[in-house]
């Protein structure tokens, strides 16, 4: 075994699991995106579609899906200016970045346990050190945080979360300059961490634990050092929690909706949930189904209880004896705080991604006692046959993360499996695969499933809104105002609401109503340029031009690049036979837009009115190369 220890070997075995790793979840290069968040980080984000000085005002301040975190912000947009929005390059980045986690883990692991006892017996700490990063590597409950775009942000924090941690281990082994280096480095990385994700916040709490076991920092003479130390990673993770409790403020669930005690049992109940997932990774779904009911008196809220206070009862009390089972249990418990649902942010009560770094400790631990396990067996042959079993549950689970990586290639593909598993419980996953069936012109399927998820949570805003616009598709449009008029009689004061009513009564030469119902929607929402953009339009179709014009310069002001205006604008314009002012317009519309191929038509349309039929070929062909003629 010696030989498979020297430092070539070390790095070289570390590749070979990066590299099993990303063979492993090749597959998700060939998905696509889901509708789960993705449209709102990537593929309907204009925000990212250009890396410019706006950009990087709106990626420094924006709340992107009830989160600040500028640096996932700016990997989508690289990842936009490289691959645009073909989904594979979206993928590659967070497989590559997993695996280079893994490949972290591995290197991370080693250093741990080189501190522990372990340290004197190199053959099984490599051992453990490498099953470690196989399990984070291959494990399925990490499919989630990789093959959904939207969690970029899991694996990002990820990366600057575990190489915090590995940079701060060298610290604490150097010296003199280099260690003052090491240090900025460690505080750099924990900073890009943050803005990452801020789950990261609990980071200083991570250090702290490794000072205690396996680096034995604990003691009188260094106490002062220590909290100096600590001090500036404290500081961030305040700042990080405020900014995110800001962030979140609109996400965060009514207390009154989730009682502390049923939070807290929830609380508990994850974290023996989720060991559980690790240990039968089986039905793993995007979103689990908040319980209809959080009681002690719940069979598996009981047992639940009981493991989680057995386990913390026994690693503390023997803490001085079983110091590294105390800082695996302590890790585990406090990187999953910030999501385990204390402060209840949205309506999830467990979620595989949320386990992404936290898993790191039972996996270590699970590394040690194989190893362990494997060192005690006198036998070769029994060797042999571990080293088999344990490979080919590595195989199983591997297999078992290519199906899930599949579960996630598209959003009918996704919700469909929800709903397998959870017929009568998600409306949002009806909800969700009511917009896949939208978005590909099934919208009979579209109403069904809207109407089903409407069937079990009566009041759900978003399946009305998503219904209406589905019965509109069809011409229903009686069918759509009913209901809209419901969610406005629950009291909505939603301006898209009154937004999409109008674009009915409009449609239907209901010009009044539709104009009542824009003018509502901009004083609900004075930002709202769709508003302003659709009262446009409804002014000039009422030859009321001046006004419109008035109206889609009020949607540009709000929003420079919204296309739909300058288009309008320019169609006003040349009603108005203002041929130059329609012209510039349009050109814009193509700049910001190349693909809006009605902007071609029209500036067709004004070339040959004004006697250049050559332009206004070159226009037309290319309109009708996007489809319009």
């Amino acid at each position: 075994m010696k030989s498979l220890t020297g430092k070539t070997a070390h790095y070289a075995v570390g590749l070979a699991i990066g590299l099993i790793t990303f063979l492993i979840y090749l597959p998700a290069l060939d998905n696509g995106f889901v509708n789960w968040d993705d449209p709102i980080y990537v593929y309907e984000n204009l925000n990212i579609r250009l890396i410019n000085p706006a950009f990087l005002k709106w990626v420094t301040t924006a709340v992107v899906s009830s989160n600040w975190h500028p640096l996932t912000m700016l990997s989508h947009a690289l990842d936009y200016a490289i691959w645009g929005l073909n989904p594979k390059g979206h993928h590659l980045s967070n497989t590559l970045i997993h695996v280079i986690n893994t490949f972290f883990v591995f290197l991370l692991s080693h250093r741990i346990l080189k501190a522990t006892t372990f340290g004197s017996e190199k053959a099984k700490l490599f051992i453990a050190a490498t099953l470690t990063a196989l399990l984070f590597g291959v494990h399925p409950i990490h499919v989630e945080s990789v093959v959904w775009v939207s969690e970029r942000k899991d694996v990002l924090c990820g990366l600057f979360f575990l190489s915090s941690v590995f940079t701060y281990i060298i610290f604490l082994e150097s010296k003199g300059l280099r260690k003052k280096a090491l240090y900025l480095l460690c505080l750099l990385l924990f900073i890009l961490s943050l803005m990452s994700k801020p789950m990261a916040v609990s980071l200083p709490l991570v250090l702290l634990m490794f000072d205690y076991y396996p680096f034995n920092r604990f003691n009188p003479k260094r106490w002062k050092t220590i909290v100096a130390e600590k001090i500036p990673f404290v500081l961030l993770s305040l700042a990080s929690c405020v900014v995110t409790l800001w962030a979140q403020s609109s996400a965060i669930h009514s207390l009154v909706r989730y009682p502390f005690y049923e939070r807290l049992l929830n609380a508990v109940y994850s974290y023996i949930f989720y060991l559980c997932k690790m240990i039968v990774p089986v039905n793993l779904v995007p979103a689990y189904p908040y319980p209809p009911e959080l009681s002690i008196t719940q069979p598996e809220i009981f047992v639940s209880v009981l493991i989680f206070l057995f386990v913390s009862v026994l690693v503390i009390s023997g803490f001085a004896r079983y110091r590294f089972l105390f800082t695996l249990w302590c890790y585990y418990v406090v990187v999953l705080l910030p999501v385990i649902g204390i402060v209840q942010v949205g309506s999830q009560p467990a979620a595989d991604r949320y386990t992404y770094l936290p898993s790191l400790a039972p996996f270590l631990l699970c590394g040690v006692l194989l190893a362990i396990f494997f060192e005690n067996l006198k036998k070769r042959y029994c060797q042999y046959l571990l080293v088999v079993i344990v490979a080919a549950l590595l195989i199983v689970m591997a297999k078992v993360t290519v199906s899930q990586t599949e579960k996630w290639k598209d959003s009918l593909t996704l919700w469909s499996y929800q709903i397998g598993l959870y017929p009568n419980l998600e409306y949002k996953a009806y909800n969700n695969r009511g917009l896949a069936y939208f978005s590909i012109g099934e919208y009979e399927k579209a109403i069904k499933d809207y109407s089903t998820s409407i069937k079990i949570y009566f009041s759900y805003k978003n399946a009305y809104i998503n219904r209406a616009k589905a019965y509109f598709a069809i011409g229903k449009y009686e069918k759509a105002l009913e209901d809209y008029n419901v969610l406005i009689n629950f009291g909505s004061r939603n301006a898209r609401i009154y937004n999409d009513r109008g674009v009915v009564y409009g449609t239907v030469g209901n010009f009044h109503l539709a104009m009542t119902d824009f003018s509502q929607a901009i004083i609900l929402d004075p930002k709202y340029v769709e508003a302003y953009n659709n009262r446009g339009n409804i002014h000039d179709i009422i030859g009321e031009q001046e006004k419109a014009i008035t109206d889609f310069n009020e949607a540009i002001a709000i929003d420079g690049r919204y296309a739909k205006a300058y288009y309008n604008r320019a169609i006003t314009y040349i009603g108005l036979e203002k041929y130059d002012l329609a012209e510039m317009d349009l050109k814009y519309v193509i700049d910001v837009d190349s693909a809006y191929g009605k902007a071609y038509y029209s500036l067709g349309q004004i070339y040959e009115e004004q006697g250049r039929p050559g332009e206004a070929k070159k226009y037309y062909a290319l309109a009708s190369n996007l489809g319009v003629k």
